[in-house]
This record gives C-alpha cells, sequence and structure tokens, in this order.
C-alpha cells in the first residue's frame, strides 16, 4: 500500500484561489495552516517504486490521509476531500505517462454533475471550468 505523505495528507490548504466567495471562507477555516498547500494531481504514486523490478506487483493500493482536527462538519470533510480524492484515484490507477492537467480539468468538471446531485460541498479551485457541466441534467 502506497501512502506518500506530503501530498496525500489531504488537510493540507489548497493551493490555488476557489472561484467561489463561499469556498474561500471555508478554505481560510479548515485543514492546517501549518502545512504548506498541496496539489495532488501531479503525484505519481509509483514513483517511490521506481527502483522496484516488478513494480506492478509490489504496489496494491494507494492510501490518504486526512486529519479532522479543524473540521465540524460533514461539508467541512466533504470540502477537504473533494475534488482531491478524484485527482488521487486517477492517479493512483492511471500510468504515469497520463498526468496530463488540461484533460483531467474536463473530467473533473464533469464530476461536479454527481456532487451536485448529492448535495456534496467541494473546492471549486479557479482552474477548473465548473460551468461546463451547470446541472445533473448532463451525462458525466
Amino acid at each position: 500500500m502506497l501512502s506518500p505523505t506530503s501530498p496525500l495528507y489531504l488537510d493540507h490548504p489548497y493551493a490555488e484561489p476557489s472561484a467561489n466567495a463561499d469556498d474561500e471562507a471555508r478554505r481560510a477555516q479548515v485543514g492546517l495552516a501549518f502545512y504548506p498547500p498541496k496539489q495532488v494531481y501531479g503525484l505519481d504514486p509509483g514513483g517511490t517504486l521506481a527502483t522496484t523490478p516488478d513494480r506492478e506487483a509490489t504496489a496494491t493500493g494507494t492510501e490518504a490521509t486526512v486529519w479532522r482536527q479543524t473540521t465540524t462538519s460533514v461539508k467541512d470533510l466533504e470540502f477537504l476531500l473533494l475534488p482531491r480524492l478524484t485527482g488521487i484515484a486517477e492517479r493512483a490507477w492511471s500510468p504515469a505517462a497520463s498526468g496530463e492537467r488540461d484533460g483531467y480539468r474536463g473530467r473533473l468538471a464533469a464530476q461536479s454533475v454527481a456532487w451536485r446531485h448529492h448535495n456534496w460541498t467541494w473546492f471549486a479551485s479557479t482552474p477548473v471550468d465548473w460551468l461546463s457541466h451547470p446541472s445533473g441534467d448532463e451525462e458525466a
């Protein structure tokens, strides 16, 4: 099980600003401020196994951790997890060479349809065009 501590501790502050004023207020309240801001999509979880001859057979998965010292609700927890878990899942189960950000941003925006449908809270980072998928009526 791979668990690189730095990028996979999900209570790091978000690295980029939000497109949403409410997110900015929540961003100031949740997460541990003494951690440096992190982006998880650049992660290569298998990079630590680069010298292992049978890398795929060695790793059985990737885990991420979140500490709840600064959360007071499920909405706070959702905010720390989304959209980060989507990026971690894609990076953990995709070949390292497929880490192309522009295509990922479109796939990430499509996920927001389901998040809205379930009334989940997520961090709407500015590099993603969230409005390209404004409602649950579109296919994800």
